[in-house]
C-alpha cells in the first residue's frame, strides 16, 4: 500500500509488482542456461548477483510503475538465473559426496530467504520507507557480490545447455 500510494496506483496494479518478476524467473532461468553456453559459471552467477544490485537499485529510485517494473522485471531475470545456475554449480563446489548436501543448501537459503526477507523488508518500510527497503537490499546483495567474488572459484562450463537437452528433460513426467 505504501508503493501505491506513492506511485499513485490502486493495491491491485501495485500487485504487478510480486507477478512480473514470477513470470520473468520462470521464462529467464531455462533461456539463461541455454543463452550462458560455455561461460564461466562464476562470471555468470557474479554477473547475476550485479544485476540483483541495480534491479533494487532501479526499485528504490522509482518514479512510477513502469520504472518499478522494469525494476522487478531485472529481479526475475536475476533470481530466476541464479536460482538455476547455483543449483547445477553446487555439486561442482564440493566433493561429490557432499553434491546433495550443497543443493540442499542452496534451496535452504532460497526459503529462508523468502521467509524472511519479506517481513525484513516490510520492517525496514515501516521504519523509513519502502525507497530504503529496496536500498538496504540493494546493499545486501552488493554485500553478497563481494562475499562472492571473494571466495567464488572460476567455474569454467563443461558444455552448454542444449536446446533439446532441455526439451527432453521436459518430456520426462516428472521433471514436468
Amino acid at each position: 500500500p505504501q508503493i501505491a500510494n506513492s506511485l499513485g496506483i490502486t493495491d491491485g496494479v501495485a500487485g504487478l509488482m510480486v507477478t512480473v518478476p514470477g513470470m520473468v524467473a520462470a521464462v529467464s532461468a531455462p533461456a539463461i542456461m541455454l543463452g550462458a553456453g560455455r561461460m564461466n559459471r562464476r562470471h555468470l552467477l557474479l554477473l547475476l548477483t550485479l544485476l540483483l544490485v541495480a534491479s533494487n537499485a532501479v526499485s528504490a529510485l522509482a518514479p512510477s510503475l513502469s520504472i518499478m517494473l522494469v525494476g522487478r522485471g531485472l529481479l526475475g531475470v536475476a533470481l530466476g538465473g541464479f536460482w538455476a545456475v547455483a543449483i547445477a554449480a553446487a555439486g561442482r563446489l564440493v566433493s561429490e559426496s557432499k553434491a546433495a548436501k550443497a543443493t540442499a543448501l542452496i534451496f535452504a537459503g532460497i526459503t529462508l530467504a523468502t521467509v524472511f526477507g519479506v517481513p525484513f523488508g516490510t520492517f525496514v518500510s515501516t521504519l523509513f520507507s519502502w525507497r530504503m527497503s529496496f536500498a538496504v537490499t540493494a546493499g545486501l546483495a552488493l554485500l553478497a557480490l563481494a562475499a562472492q567474488w571473494l571466495t567464488l572459484p572460476s567455474l569454467p562450463s563443461r558444455e552448454g545447455l542444449q536446446v533439446r537437452a532441455l526439451l527432453a528433460f521436459l518430456s520426462r513426467s516428472n521433471a514436468r
